[in-house]
């Protein structure tokens, strides 16, 4: 994601982290079963945990710093790179 000065970054993490989150937990493909009235248990077939997964951020200004700690509660192992080292 670009960060264009003086935009909403706030809005644009949220809406990273719930991409992040609906392709992990697979909700598009399981949506389409449920709504053909399959079997439900084939929804969680490619349904994973973000827990203990390892995600990336890409240079961690406002935007990339935003998504990271939306991300960190899910006790996820975040790694990061930026040319300049961001605060514990």
């Amino acid at each position: 994601m670009a960060e264009v000065t003086f935009s909403n970054f706030i809005s644009v993490a949220k809406h990273m982290a719930m991409t992040i989150l609906v392709i992990v937990r697979s909700h598009l493909p399981a949506h389409l079963i449920a709504k053909q009235c399959c079997n439900i248990a084939d929804c969680a077939v490619r349904s994973y945990d973000i827990e203990g997964m390892h995600l990336g951020a890409l240079g961690t200004w406002r935007i990339g710093q935003a998504v990271i700690r939306r991300l960190k509660p899910f006790d996820t192992k975040l790694h990061h790179y930026d040319p300049h080292r961001l605060p514990d």
